[in-house]
């Protein structure tokens, strides 16, 4: 008996910080919000202290000078699709969930990581990955399907070529 509570007062620990798939919706859906609102001092806040306050501080003086830029004009939806686990030592501490999302020029993926504050520890607003295109190529358009195709081309060129380098 004592092993067993011990086995599950360690495995309480070690899931207590672990954030579920909610966690990840709520906060695309903030992300959402303050993109379409323009709002990107609320966006840079979003982002992990881990990615250090300078940097944050340097981000919200140049938003000083210049308006905030929606480069795929506006968000219209966004879909959780699941976790990638390729990147990073391929564990589930590295990993980042990634999402469908749909703007008026471009549908991509787009993913992250959170820290235990549900606050960016990794963000990539337009994501690819071997595993992540293989899921998503066929929802691709706009701006975004020309961005994967070219970087499937490059990566296939250079795959290629390292191939015949070992021949």
């Amino acid at each position: 008996m004592k092993h067993l509570l011990w086995a599950l007062a360690l495995l309480s620990g070690s899931t207590a910080f672990g954030q579920s798939r909610s966690d990840y919706e709520q906060v695309m859906a903030q992300y959402e919000h303050y993109y379409n609102n323009g709002n990107g001092d609320s966006i840079i806040y979003m982002f992990s202290d881990e990615d250090g306050v300078a940097y944050k501080q340097k981000r919200l003086d140049a938003l000083k000078n210049k308006k905030w830029e929606q480069p795929y004009g506006r968000m219209h939806s966004w879909k959780y699709e699941g976790v990638d686990t390729s990147e990073g030592g391929g564990d589930m501490e590295t990993a980042v969930r990634f999402f469908l999302v749909s703007f008026d020029s471009s549908t991509h993926a787009m993913s992250f990581s959170l820290d235990k504050q549900n606050k960016f520890l990794t963000f990539r607003p337009m994501t690819m990955t071997d595993y992540i295109n293989s899921k998503l190529r066929k929802y691709y358009k706009g701006k975004g399907k020309e961005f994967y195709l070219q970087y499937g081309d490059e990566n296939r060129q250079d795959a290629n070529k390292k191939k015949k380098k070992r021949s």
